[in-house]
């Protein structure tokens, strides 16, 4: 039989942020710190893809790719995104989360971006007990990498 317990989301995550592994397999240890799909995110996506299309007769399958990249570069810099961790510059050097931030609208940065989206979208649909089993789980900020360079 189901539990109530499952379908039970975790909303203090979804707003306040929690770190998540993204997907080993894609993105090796990478760690995000983000909100899930929060009512201001959504709120804030439709009305500038709303504005994003008036050009085009307000249809939103007629925006351009570059448009919706910077409309999302912005939405996960300023409502998802909080941190980053175990991700380094081709030195070694840990990369900053203002460094993070600012490659999430360049189209050369695409995986980030989707790594982004897809840690997102893990703390919106976990339910309460599996944000807190996959925070339990999480490995300590790797050797090297400062707080400052985590959190900044």
């Amino acid at each position: 039989m189901a539990k109530l317990s499952d379908f039970r989301s975790d909303t203090k995550a979804i707003q306040d942020g929690a770190w998540i592994r993204v997907n080993e397999a894609l993105y090796d240890d990478l760690e995000i710190q983000t909100r899930g799909y929060t009512d201001e995110f959504v709120d804030a996506q439709t009305l500038r893809l709303a504005r994003a299309a008036e050009p085009f007769n307000n249809d939103l399958t007629r925006i351009p790719n570059a448009v919706r990249r910077t409309i999302n570069g912005d939405l996960l810099r300023e409502f998802l995104v909080l941190g980053v961790r175990n991700l380094a510059d081709d030195d070694g050097e840990p990369v900053t989360r203002d460094d993070f931030l600012a490659m999430l609208g360049d189209p050369a940065y695409y995986k980030l971006a989707r790594a982004c989206f897809d840690a997102a979208g893990r703390v919106t649909s976990k339910a309460a007990e599996q944000v807190k089993a996959a925070m339990g789980n999480s490995a300590p900020v790797s050797s090297g990498t400062s707080q400052d360079a985590v959190n900044s």
